[in-house]
Parts: structure tokens; C-alpha cells; sequence
């Protein structure tokens, strides 16, 4: 899909030489960078997800008794679905 986009001077020349130095295209370059932020992105999500649920059952690695439960439950639910 083609697409316009608007980026202030300073970071297009910036994008221009990386994109050179690269041997691909601006086009190439911006899909490049988008795809590494949409990945750090996801990771950040997950993390953030293993976190409040360690904060709501506790950490695994203790051992809890919630987590272990918590656990079970979710792959009896994914059992459900299957």
C-alpha cells in the first residue's frame, strides 16, 4: 500500500544516508524501521502482561500454589477451544 508520510528535514537526510549506507530503499528503510518497532512494541506488551500477572498470582519461579492454579485454568481453557 503506498502512503504518504511527512518527516521533518533533519531526519529525512538522516534516512537518505542510512538508507545509501544500507543499499535499500527509503521505502525499504521506513518498513524496516516500522516492523522493528511494531516487534519491540509486542515484546513490551507480553512483558508487561507476564508482569501483572505475576504481580496478581506471583512470581512462577517461587513456586505459588495461585500461579500453579492460574496455570491450570489457562490450559484448560485452551484445551476448551481446541
Amino acid at each position: 500500500m503506498k502512503t504518504a508520510v511527512s518527516l521533518p528535514d533533519p531526519l529525512f537526510k538522516e534516512a537518505e544516508i542510512a538508507a545509501r549506507d544500507l543499499g535499500v530503499s527509503r521505502s525499504r528503510l521506513v518498513q524496516m524501521a516500522l516492523e522493528a518497532y511494531l516487534e519491540r512494541r509486542r515484546e513490551e506488551e507480553l512483558t508487561a502482561e507476564i508482569n501483572r500477572n505475576i504481580e496478581k498470582y506471583g512470581d512462577p519461579s517461587d513456586g505459588e500454589e495461585a500461579w500453579l492454579e492460574h496455570s491450570r485454568q489457562v490450559l484448560a481453557g485452551l484445551e476448551q477451544d481446541e
